[in-house]
């Protein structure tokens, strides 16, 4: 557990009391794609990376960093119906114990190749590609109903010595509903270090073969998106997970050697194409370029907005 550090703006001077509201409050700012991948794509006498979306019926193209993209305020905060939202998950987990090391590794396949990685970086690594199946917007909000779900189901009877006196009895998820309404978001968020954990879903990056593919060749370079690992197949048989590391290097991890030589024997246009359109047609909202000369591509891929 992470202990809270004392807020420059403690009640009372000198009091050395901690600002709680601050502590809360810290960390507010949850990126679903982390910056150590994006600034792969940050090119330029701006030093900054093209973002692409929908807007009023055109692709338009602006240029950030990549702290200031694919990000949400308290998208893994609890606490959050109750109008004090807790990021203890974003600055205690998800930064700490998955980003952190996932970029030690990524740092480790761009310097050194994918063989250079030890059994650790290759434990962080697969974390980070599970966090990655989780993490986004869409499915945050559908884990948070999922646990919304599993509290409404049932007609259970609060326990008596909940009740204040001359309380009728309700059932359970009424009452905690109208007593304790954060707790219906907070039971599935509470679940995701655990999914990012788990042996099951780790192993199956872990059996994989991993190898990089470069494609510097290429006309264009890759694309990366709001949701970008591209996952093909079944997990349980034959199955093809690609990451995009940087505009010219694509992570791979398969479960079958003739995927990983179709691979291999394609040509590094081919190989572009087809992943840069993957990219786009599974984004939810935002495609990332290093500039923007692939706007036809995304045009024709990238999800129109629903009206």
């Amino acid at each position: 557990m992470v202990s809270a550090r004392p807020s420059r703006h403690a009640s009372g001077k000198g009091s050395g009391q901690t600002n709680c509201y601050s502590f809360f409050m810290a960390h507010n700012e949850h990126h679903f794609v982390p910056a150590f991948l994006l600034r792969e794509w940050q090119t330029g006498d701006d030093d900054k990376l093209t973002s692409f979306r929908w807007a009023r019926g055109t692709v338009v193209a602006n240029r950030y960093k990549a702290k200031a993209v694919a990000k949400q305020r308290h998208l893994y905060a609890t606490g959050i119906g109750e109008g004090r939202p807790d990021n203890r998950l974003e600055r205690e987990f998800m930064g700490p114990m998955v980003d952190e090391p996932a970029a030690a590794a990524h740092q480790v396949m761009m310097d050194d190749g994918i063989e250079a990685l030890t059994e650790q970086h290759r434990l962080d690594w697969s974390r980070f590609l599970v966090c990655q199946m989780i993490r986004t917007p869409k499915m945050v909000t559908h884990i948070r109903h999922r646990g919304r779900d599993i509290l409404m189901r049932g007609d259970e009877p609060v326990a008596e010595d909940v009740l204040g006196q001359g309380e009728p009895q309700v059932p359970l998820s009424r009452w905690l509903e109208e007593h304790k309404p954060s707790l219906f978001d907070d039971l599935g968020i509470d679940t995701l270090p655990y999914i990012v954990n788990s042996s099951l879903l780790n192993g199956v990056f872990l059996k994989a073969t991993w190898v990089t593919r470069d494609i510097k060749h290429a006309k264009f370079d890759l694309l990366v998106s709001d949701m970008p690992l591209v996952y093909e197949g079944k997990m349980n048989s034959n199955f093809l997970f690609a990451l995009p590391i940087s505009p010219r290097k694509l992570f791979l991890a398969y479960s079958d050697a003739e995927t990983g030589r179709n691979v291999k024997r394609s040509k590094a246009d081919a190989v572009a194409v087809t992943f840069n359109r993957s990219q786009a047609d599974q984004a939810e909202s935002y495609i990332f370029s290093t500039n923007d000369k692939q706007r036809a591509i995304v045009a024709r891929y990238l999800r129109r907005p629903e009206a």
